[in-house]
């Protein structure tokens, strides 16, 4: 938001300009640039593209109003964006509270698509003269293999850590046969619930990870 000005809660209007769909739709918003939420009914415009149910996996095409089964303690509709690569801090009760150096990234394949983490102190007002760090995620699926790749941390800011490691859980309609990372086979990934789970340990952040997956 700091760097594009683009406010985190959105109006449908405002993300799909084109669709006159949305043009009067205050019961749905999209929060950021892959989640689309739903409130105060059980139906949901879906624009066009690919939107994945987040509480049964189920993925739909758009250009279609649905009608969803809600969790009873949920409040409502959730649609991730295909393609979407969603990185998680762990929840904290307080700035610090836990290191920053362990990134839960949620991955939806769909073609190409791309997405970037920004991250400063969490407490000065320094990544205004500079002081952050940004980390660009990009994913490709052919249909015969889906690559992750983690491109070096570029920029730095007080107290940045020097390695990480990163919880992928990248969703998949069934199991793969193979996991490699950086061309050598991962033997410590799991498939359970339409999604492969592995840990990556990123040694140094100014290095690229590759993590490709054989259907």
């Amino acid at each position: 938001g700091s760097q594009t000005g683009m406010p985190i809660l959105r109006a449908m209007p405002l993300v799909f300009p084109d669709d006159r769909n949305v043009d009067n739709m205050i019961y749905q918003y999209m929060f950021g640039d892959n989640l689309l939420v739903g409130v105060f009914s059980d139906s949901i415009y879906l624009p066009k593209g690919t939107w994945i149910n987040y509480w049964t996996g189920e993925k739909m095409s758009g250009e279609k109003t649905v009608y969803c089964n809600i969790p009873e303690n949920r409040g409502g509709p959730l649609f991730i964006r295909g393609g979407a690569i969603i990185p998680f801090q762990k929840p904290m009760n307080y700035i610090g509270e836990k290191s920053l150096d362990t990134l839960l990234v949620r991955v939806y394949p769909e073609k190409n698509s791309s997405s970037t983490l920004w991250e400063d102190d969490g407490i000065s007002f320094d990544y205004e003269k500079g002081a952050f760090a940004k980390t660009r995620f990009e994913c490709s699926d052919s249909g015969k293999e889906t690559e992750l790749v983690i491109f070096p941390c570029e920029g730095s800011f007080s107290g940045m850590y020097q390695s990480r490691t990163f919880e992928l859980e990248i969703h998949l309609p069934s199991k793969p046969g193979q996991v490699l990372v950086n061309g050598n086979a991962d033997g410590n990934w799991e498939f359970n619930q339409g999604k492969v789970t592995l840990l990556v340990l990123q040694k140094n952040v100014r290095e690229k990870q590759t993590i490709t997956i054989v259907k």
